[in-house]
């Protein structure tokens, strides 16, 4: 098997193609106060059995015999310090954060952040990177009855989404004409080469 590692927010910039074209504003916009955040986490380890240095591949296998082939792209740095027998750990998180901006805190659109993290010339191999994509949408109209809440894209479409928790639906009494709905999509990844003694 042959996995490439990186951190793509697909779900949430498919949707944001779709609301609001592809266009990404600068600086985020602030968190909500409240917000409800569903998240995963994953994390794999193995040992390096194969190296293919001109391609940039490192063979990886766990202790159950599975293995899976990564790419270590130009990126990664110090790649001619790993070394078979070596220890490759890698974590992945993925969360998704939605909230309420009263109006007029937030500007309507999609927001990209990217952290990255690279080692240091003479430090063991490692790569890390967090990505947050947050889109700010008007809220145009709330039905309480259905409960239902309407958004507009930025060329006047408008889109209706039924609110599914309990919680929220006893929220949207408290929502009013031009508030924004903010959903963040975030990714880390991280990943380390390690050399037991």
């Amino acid at each position: 098997m042959k996995l490439r590692i990186r951190s793509v927010a697909l779900p949430c910039l498919i949707f944001a193609a779709v609301l609001f074209g592809a266009s990404a504003c600068s600086s985020m916009p602030p968190t909500p106060e409240e917000q409800d955040v569903a998240s995963m986490e994953m994390s794999v380890q193995g040992r390096v059995t194969d190296i293919d240095s001109n391609a940039r591949l490192i063979t990886v296998t766990d202790d159950a015999g599975d293995s899976i082939q990564i790419e270590a792209g130009p990126d990664v740095r110090n790649f001619d310090q790993i070394r078979e027998g070596d220890t490759v750990s890698v974590r992945y998180m993925v969360a998704l954060a939605v909230g309420i901006q009263p109006a007029g805190d937030a500007k309507p659109g999609v927001y990209e952040s990217t952290d990255d993290h690279y080692a240091r010339t003479g430090e063991r191999p490692a790569r890390g990177q967090t990505k947050v994509t947050t889109i700010v949408a008007p809220i145009t109209a709330v039905d309480v009855a259905n409960h239902t809440l309407t958004l507009m894209g930025p060329e006047g479409n408008e889109w209706t989404f039924y609110v599914e928790k309990p919680a929220n639906q006893a929220r949207l009494a408290t929502l009013k004409d031009g508030d924004m709905l903010q959903v963040s999509f975030i990714t880390a990844l991280a990943a380390s080469v390690d050399r037991l003694p």
